[in-house]
């Protein structure tokens, strides 16, 4: 595992298209990236992917606001709800907060294909998906995921997952305002995992955002957006790291109410201003 490198090349593809293959992973930075992923894993930087990066990146979790953590959040089916500002250093910073503070180590996260092939170590705590969204090609397996995460949760297990499943950008109009940095859509799927788990929901909101390079060329497009990411994770800054937990919702409190109410007053409560 130490000398996993991620790459796109394929050796029976065409001329043509493992050059553009090689171009396109010059621009991504995926040379720059694997030889961070070594230095991470030559640490051990991945034994406790939320410790292994909060760690590695020397990030001050002192910015933290866990009013709203309390005794019986320590146990039971428990669905973390948060904004996605960076990719994957979020869910490190969650679990490492869960970890501390609740002693909680049993989460699971939502990840993409990609991201388990970048980091392969994932699998163990991941759930994999390729897309949420209802018009996937690859519906049925994601609803197998769906499935397995459910289960998960109705034995008493966590779940960090980010609803809007990309990286936020600059929105026209948002919670937050006009032209502020903000999550996109998100994907309604999340209500009906905490229902069918009567699991409680957690809204967390993370501080802070990509480099305004990022933000720029995210403002062209979703794929432009990915081929940025890596490249904004290679240069991640060290430095404080605000984590809010706002009130729980309970299952009693959240079982009959409508999806989409439920996921803007979600939304509000992630994204107002303290």
């Amino acid at each position: 595992m130490l000398d996993h490198k991620l790459s796109f090349y394929n050796e029976n593809d065409s001329f043509i298209k493992k050059n553009i293959v090689v171009l396109m992973e010059k621009i991504m930075g995926v040379r720059k990236l694997n030889d961070l992923l070594y230095k991470i894993r030559l640490k051990g930087g991945y034994s406790n992917i939320g410790s292994g990066l909060v760690h590695f990146f020397k990030w001050e979790m002192k910015g933290v606001d866990t009013y709203f953590l309390k005794e019986d959040l320590k146990e039971g089916p428990l669905l973390i709800v948060a904004n996605h500002p960076f990719g994957l250093p979020d869910g490190a910073m969650i679990a490492e907060v869960m970890k501390k503070y609740l002693g909680r180590e049993d989460y699971k996260f939502f990840v993409g294909g990609v991201v388990t092939q970048i980091f392969p170590e994932l699998k163990e705590n991941g759930f994999t998906v390729t897309n949420l969204k209802k018009d996937s090609s690859t519906k049925t397996e994601n609803i197998k995921t769906l499935i397995s995460a459910r289960n998960h949760l109705k034995k008493g297990g966590m779940i960090i997952m980010f609803p809007a499943g990309e990286v936020s950008g600059v929105r026209f109009k948002s919670e937050k305002g006009f032209f502020k940095v903000c999550d996109f859509n998100w994907d309604e799927s999340f209500h009906s995992l905490a229902k069918s788990s009567k699991a409680t929901i957690l809204p967390v909101h993370l501080g802070g955002h990509n480099s305004c390079v990022f933000l720029f060329w995210r403002f062209f497009g979703k794929m432009i957006g990915r081929m940025c990411l890596f490249r904004e994770f290679v240069k991640l800054p060290s430095g404080k790291v605000f984590v809010t937990f706002r009130k729980p919702i309970s299952f009693l409190e959240h079982g009959s109410i409508p999806t989409k109410r439920l996921i803007r007053f979600v939304r509000t409560q992630i994204f107002k201003r303290v």
